[in-house]
């Protein structure tokens, strides 16, 4: 019998001693837009504060960053249709004189994955609560994000695998239930 698919939200995680990236005082959180394509570029430069890069890099912006290698991890299993942007942004440690290049992930389009009578959405609003993905509308996606969130990044448990394989860092797997 075949186990049903597996799926998972990477949330960012502290535990390799991971740093946040903090964007210059003024920086709008939401250039990046919920759906829909963005056309701009980053201009601006962050500095990463108490830690170390990490593969998974948290943020004051609340945005998905990834380093080169879980870029091209994900960018294995995005869906061609998913067209994924990639906005490359610069952070700095300066502890360190250090400068590593990292990406924020943009899906444009949100996939309507979710089994809406055991999906909780917050009163009046698309807003999820609490997710339950329908293994019939997942329909074998591997990497994709869902509407009612902002920039998640969700994957199936052959990514959240080769994820591990890697040995990413700053990243921590929270299970989707899934019917």
């Amino acid at each position: 019998m075949k186990m049903k698919e597996q799926y998972f939200r990477l949330g960012w995680c502290d535990e390799d001693n991971g740093g946040v990236a903090y964007a210059p005082k003024g920086t709008d959180a939401n250039f990046l837009p919920i759906e829909g394509d963005y056309n701009g570029n980053i201009t601006f430069e962050m500095e990463l504060r108490n830690g170390e890069f990490s593969d998974y890099l948290g943020n004051d912006l609340g945005l998905s960053m990834c380093s080169e290698k879980l870029k091209n991890i994900l960018t294995k299993y995005l869906e061609i249709s998913a067209r994924a942007q990639w906005k490359e942004v610069w952070v700095l440690n300066k502890q360190r004189s250090e400068r590593n290049k990292y990406y924020f992930f943009h899906l444009p389009h949100k996939y309507d994955v979710l089994d809406n009578s055991k999906t909780i959405f917050a009163k009046g609003s698309n807003f999820v609560v609490k997710a339950v993905i329908s293994n019939e509308k997942v329909n074998g996606l591997k990497v994709f994000d869902f509407t009612g969130r902002y920039n998640g990044i969700i994957v199936s448990s052959e990514v959240k695998n080769a994820i591990n394989e890697e040995q990413c860092t700053g990243i921590e797997f929270l299970k989707i239930p899934n019917e």
